[in-house]
């Protein structure tokens, strides 16, 4: 029986993160909890600012 493996290609990034919800500070949901208000409705912001996937570059 032949045995195959996938080769992940290295990667790598550099970003600004904001996360902003409708839940008291220190969102429980980030942390295997329940919202604070029934349910939780949030913004998530990624600007990436560098990196590499494979042999591709990107910056900004």
């Amino acid at each position: 029986m032949a045995s195959t493996m996938t080769q992940i290609p290295e990667w790598h990034l550099k970003a600004d993160y904001v996360e902003t919800c409708n839940c008291d500070f220190g969102c429980p949901c980030n942390f295997d909890g329940f919202p604070t208000y029934g349910f939780c409705r949030a913004l998530v912001l990624y600007h990436i600012r560098s990196g590499h996937y494979g042999n591709d570059t990107m910056e900004t």
